[in-house]
């Protein structure tokens, strides 16, 4: 077997997994990180898929989640709010990936004693760097009186994950309330209680007069972080088939995430009207 085949064995192998986040060229694995008490290390994993080189910095930045589910960028805690920054290390610190390599970034638990209980979260960040050309290396254009030279703008970006930490028992629970269908839109609200965020996979099955539920609509990998207690979420339903929205009920499932314990964290059900 190739190196090349190799490389795409294992590129289909963890695109497969829905623990993957892409960007770009970039892929990321796990796309979430947490810590339980005993876990002291850590390891994400960079592929390098595209065709030219890549360079990275790795840093810790701070999230804060909204109702709506968006993030503001913030620099300090609010109350109750726990950064991991000061509980972790990171190694290395820079990465520099040639198409076709993968680079492991490892994060390990800082010892530190009278921690609070609680969850502490952070977001790792991979800083993408230009590939700036020395102005040696540049190439000389000839044009009429003038000499230019040539080069090429590349573009940056960021992609970060969430790091979560947790001490103590985890004690967490929730429900589904303001369950309505406005048209083709279904409204709810995830509701959440406990001392540590919540991440599944929602699942929506229409429930028709007669037969059996069948799945219409899921949603993997939503989280609803300590910073909020309820999570607004809108699902549309236009693309759906075989469904008539007038009868019959929908039920709404919040559960674990796939490949993981299937344990239903709540459901409600709705009835249709005409």
């Amino acid at each position: 077997m190739t190196k090349k085949t190799i490389f795409f064995t294992l590129f289909i192998s963890i695109f497969l997994n829905s623990t993957l986040l892409a960007q770009g060229d970039i892929l990321i694995t796990p796309k979430r990180v947490v810590f339980s008490q005993s876990d002291i290390k850590r390891k994400i994993t960079l592929i390098n898929v595209g065709d030219t080189e890549s360079l990275f910095t790795v840093s810790f930045v701070q999230r804060r989640m909204n109702e709506d589910g968006s993030v503001t960028s913030i620099t300090k805690p609010g109350p109750g709010e726990k950064f991991a920054t000061p509980h972790l290390r990171i190694y290395p610190r820079r990465v520099v990936l040639k198409p076709g390599e993968s680079q492991i970034v490892i994060l390990q638990r800082r010892r530190g004693n009278n921690i609070e209980d609680g969850e502490y979260r952070s977001h790792l960040s991979f800083l993408s760097l230009p590939n700036i050309t020395p102005l040696k290396n540049l190439t000389p254009i000839k044009e009429k009186d003038s000499l230019t030279f040539s080069t090429t703008l590349t573009t940056t970006f960021s992609i970060s994950i969430p790091v979560i930490l947790r001490y103590g028992e985890p004690n967490v629970s929730s429900y589904i309330s303001d369950l309505k269908l406005e048209g083709t839109q279904l409204h709810f609200n995830i509701n959440r209680k406990g001392n540590v965020s919540l991440y599944g996979d929602f699942l929506i099955q229409y429930i028709p007069e007669e037969g059996e539920p069948f799945s219409i609509l899921n949603r993997k990998g939503v989280g609803v972080y300590t910073t909020i207690e309820k999570r607004k979420m809108t699902f549309n339903l236009d693309k759906t088939t075989n469904i008539n929205l007038n009868k019959g009920s929908l039920k709404v499932i919040f559960k674990a995430p796939s490949g993981s314990i299937q344990e239903v964290f709540a459901e409600k059900t709705l009835l249709l009207r005409p």
